[in-house]
């Protein structure tokens, strides 16, 4: 027997509690997740697991990376690339995308990510997909 079936369960609870939180995060901030309520997401505990502050910098970041979490005691700093913060629409994306980490570290997959936070954003998930190759193709590599 393979862990695949072992994990089915799991990863459809882990599915289903991240359309529950973002439900819950929309009814919240009272809207998709955008540039009016991004200060009010990162700091209710309904949202997102941890407190979480915004660094603009490429600490911890791959090349082509556009945002990383790093945990810090309770809260969560999120290194997100400095090309982001003066485009409040596209770092609302970074962010909605990263929630799936900030909330379920090691068990959030690029695809539950994507789902997140097409859910978060009201944004169909394919449009949201595309809209993080976007951002990621935006970001400069730094040299090595």
């Amino acid at each position: 027997m393979t862990g695949t079936s072992n994990e089915r369960p799991f990863d459809a609870a882990l599915f289903e509690h991240a359309r529950f939180a973002a439900e819950r995060a929309r009814a919240r901030l009272g809207s998709p997740l955008n540039p009016a309520n991004l200060q009010a997401f990162l700091t209710d505990p309904q949202c997102l697991r941890y407190h979480t502050r915004l660094a603009f910098d490429r600490t911890g970041l791959e090349p082509h990376q556009f945002a990383q979490p790093e945990l810090q005691g309770n809260e969560c700093c999120l290194h997100v690339d400095p090309h982001l913060k003066d485009k409040p629409d596209m770092l609302c994306l970074a962010v909605a995308y990263m929630a799936a980490v900030i909330n379920y570290g090691d068990a959030a997959t690029p695809e539950l990510a994507e789902m997140l936070g097409s859910l978060l954003t009201g944004i169909e998930q394919e449009e949201f997909y595309e809209k993080m190759c976007a951002i990621a193709d935006s970001i400069q590599c730094p040299n090595d």
